[in-house]
């Protein structure tokens, strides 16, 4: 696929998403990526150079709008590697090999991605491995009154990810928030299957009834080398089925990136919009 018909395909996609039509998530193939790949990296301080990929990933979000990153996670990176870490095998995050449960990026975070995207580098050795989406206004159709009315009340919290606690190990969790929200006919989603909470009894039943919601109306897809995902981080959660990693340099290997539609100017670092540490975000509100 040449850059110009990438740009027109996401062109396409977001332009359907700004009129609330069509599905939370698209996606691609014949992605360009790189012709010979380095080693799968093997700890979250490595970053090899793929140029062919970063360009696509590049070229993508600025369709989209601008990329974004979080100084908490990845050193700021705004091309994100997601591979397993030995060691962090059952870490449900993008280390880890374990199931995934479905959830919206950054769930914790001020500042959420409007879009996420994703693009196959490398399969695993078993070709296991599917990354998971659900959209919200399908779930919800199999969700009750209660379920409904519970969901979209600020009843719940989530926890800070690993991933972004790594530098202090320090626990966080937000305030109270809604999980569902409508906005004329448009269902907006903000959970982490692993780290949001019901702050009673009710709102637990209630997340657990979205989650296996969620899990009834997924698709399932493989993202072979080439293959992008773009995911409306509103409006769909997304996950990833279990695999088994060898550690041995050919392991599954995605490239991740955020897009955002503009980020406030006390946000952005020189030329990069990297979020500042969530402490210093907050503090900025």
């Amino acid at each position: 696929m040449h850059l110009g018909t990438l740009v027109e395909e996401v062109e396409t996609f977001k332009a359907s998403r700004e009129e609330g039509q069509g599905a939370a998530y698209t996606f691609l193939s014949g992605v360009p990526i790189d012709e010979e790949l380095p080693p799968t990296p093997t700890t979250p301080e490595l970053f090899p150079d793929t140029p062919v990929a970063n360009k696509s990933l590049e070229t993508i979000v600025s369709t989209l709008g601008q990329a974004c990153g979080y100084a908490d996670e990845q050193n700021g990176q705004l091309y994100h590697n997601i591979r397993p870490v030995q060691g962090e095998e059952t870490k449900a995050e993008n280390t880890g090999s374990v199931k995934f449960e479905f959830h919206t990026e950054n769930v914790h975070h001020p500042f959420r991605p409007d879009y996420l995207i994703l693009l196959g580098l490398r399969v695993d050795h078993d070709r296991q491995a599917r990354t998971r989406v659900s959209e919200a206004h399908r779930a919800v159709e199999l969700l009750s009154d209660e379920d409904l009315e519970t969901l979209q009340q600020s009843r719940f919290v989530s926890g800070f990810p690993s991933s972004f606690t790594r530098h202090d190990g320090v626990s966080r969790h937000t305030h109270p928030h809604q999980v569902l929200r409508r906005m004329g006919d448009r269902w907006y989603l903000r959970v982490n299957s692993h780290t949001t909470k019901g702050q009673d009894e009710q709102a637990a039943r209630s997340l657990s009834n979205l989650v296996h919601a969620l899990e009834s109306v997924s698709e399932d897809i493989e993202l072979t080398p080439g293959d992008v995902v773009i995911v409306d981080n509103h409006c769909a959660a997304h996950g990833r089925t279990e695999f088994s990693p060898r550690y041995d340099g050919f392991d599954r290997w995605l490239k991740r990136s955020f897009a955002i539609a503009g980020a406030p100017s006390w946000a952005r670092w020189g030329d990069r919009s990297v979020f500042p540490p969530c402490s210093q975000t907050l503090d900025s509100l």
